[in-house]
């Protein structure tokens, strides 16, 4: 019997991969769901809302219908569900301005090869070349998912006895804020850099519940931390961290845990097989791009620093999306 050779159908389908997510990427960045919102529109009449040429525009179209981001009856165009949701400029939930997050990790990815050989990140971020207004649009893309993460939290552990609470490297501020709209009990602050709040501070003075949302300046690594919270929170901390920073911020940051409080590591972590999560592996091929340190580290590599920190009655929780939750308590 001849066996027969193989064909490229993995290398082919990879290859191809890639093009639904540009074709989202371009709809996000020409704000095209944005008039959808009012109801269908044919190529013509969507290019003169968008002040753009229909002949190029259709294709596009065509490609977010294949992506799952548009749904096409006759020649007339109408958003999905989730993109009204999500890609509609001044909803809440917007999310259209994340183009700039993806490029930004696509371009990285791009020099993976380029990292590997010398052994350093050949895509560094350097945060003080950003303007004020260049960081506020990032912020606002992940500002609605921040949200949702704090909401989340809320429905997966009872904060019920938390009176206050610290979201450390909180960024926009997101996920504090949406902890304290489920928890009216609570105040929340968010602890950043110097830098960034002016930023945080936007974000904070937006939202319904900035009485009881707060900002001051942290730093988990030199242990600047001021007061002492029932919970902390580390969203998307630990994976910039190289090994040993991680260690250094755990130890400092047990120092503003209550006894009796409880720690949040909200993120990329890795099986100890390092096969699983998928998006915690897709995401290690960003992060060697731009960290020279950071990644998603494994299960077992969060329990051991967490341990040698002091902290005790550690679990770990899947999400949805992949990211994980490691809750750790600090001894009374």
């Amino acid at each position: 019997m001849t066996t027969q050779p193989p064909t490229p159908e993995t290398i082919e389908r990879l290859g191809a991969a890639v093009f639904r997510s540009f074709a989202m990427r371009a709809g996000m960045e020409l704000d095209l769901f944005t008039p959808l919102t009012e109801g269908p529109m044919n190529v013509v009449e969507l290019a003169q809302a968008l002040n753009v040429g229909s002949t190029k525009l259709e294709p596009l179209l065509y490609s977010l219908v294949d992506a799952g981001l548009l749904t096409v009856e006759g020649e007339r165009f109408s958003n999905t569900p989730e993109s009204d949701h999500f890609l509609v400029r001044g909803k809440p939930t917007y999310m259209g301005e994340r183009h700039h997050q993806f490029s930004h990790q696509w371009n990285a990815t791009l020099k993976t090869s380029e990292s590997i050989r010398p052994g350093a990140a050949q895509s560094k971020v350097d945060y003080h070349d950003r303007t004020p207004e260049q960081e506020e649009s990032i912020y606002r893309g992940l500002h609605p998912g921040t949200i949702a993460a704090g909401r989340m939290l809320t429905t997966m552990y009872d904060f019920s006895a938390y009176r206050t609470l610290l979201d450390l490297g909180g960024g926009s501020g997101g996920l504090a804020i949406g902890v304290a709209e489920e928890c009216p009990h609570l105040h929340a602050t968010v602890g950043e850099l110097p830098e960034v709040l002016a930023v945080t501070q936007r974000f904070i003075a937006e939202a319904e519940t900035k009485d009881r949302t707060s900002i001051m300046a942290a730093d988990a690594l030199s242990g600047s931390i001021n007061g002492s919270f029932d919970a902390v929170v580390m969203c998307n901390f630990i994976q910039v961290l190289s090994q040993d920073q991680a260690r250094i911020s755990l130890k400092n940051v047990i120092k503003a845990v209550e006894p009796g409080g409880d720690l949040y590591i909200v993120g990329r972590v890795l099986d100890d097989s390092h096969l699983s999560p998928t998006n915690a592996l897709n995401a290690n091929l960003f992060f060697l791009n731009v960290f020279d340190g950071g990644q998603a580290f494994t299960e077992h590599q969060h329990r051991d620093w967490l341990a040698e920190a002091g902290f005790g009655t550690i679990k770990r929780d899947i999400l949805p999306d992949g990211r994980s939750v490691i809750a750790a308590r600090k001894p009374s």
